[in-house]
């Protein structure tokens, strides 16, 4: 299964979200917990692939998973 790096960083009240290889893999969400499904969705909407056959891994600047 693939697997996209959701890249996140914070400004003011929101996340920003990179996804690295992804042609205008951008977006943002309110809260960290809501960065996965977000991605999930841009993801499957930008390569016409079902939201369920790849995977998200979530990163932040200086945290350790």
């Amino acid at each position: 299964m693939k697997v996209y790096e959701a890249r996140v960083r914070r400004s003011g009240d929101w996340w920003f979200v990179e996804v690295p290889g992804v042609d205008m893999g951008y977006t943002q969400a309110r809260k960290l917990a809501d960065v996965e499904p977000m991605v999930r969705d841009m993801l499957s909407l930008l390569l016409d692939v079902p939201a369920d056959s790849f995977a998200v891994s979530v990163s932040e600047p200086g945290r350790v998973t």
